[in-house]
């Protein structure tokens, strides 16, 4: 059985109209300091936001990406 792609589980399903990536940040890090994402040999976070964003693009869904430390006002 072929694996799917984890936006059709998350994405898809709910059927947003925006998405907003949360927690991708490394939890192994102190929350003090600048936000990272997980170390590479756990998860390509770049690659995994653009993903995500093409993803999101193919199906007219709005995908938000916040810069860490600031909110969003809607």
């Amino acid at each position: 059985m072929a694996r799917r792609p984890c936006c059709q589980e998350t994405v898809e399903k709910p059927h947003p109209k925006t998405v907003i990536p949360i927690h991708w940040d490394n939890f192994f890090l102190p929350l003090a300091g600048p936000a990272k994402g997980m170390p590479f040999f756990i998860e390509d976070t770049k690659t995994v936001f653009y993903r995500q964003a093409r993803y999101c693009e193919s199906g007219a869904i709005d995908c938000l990406i916040q810069i860490p430390g600031t909110s969003i006002e809607a």
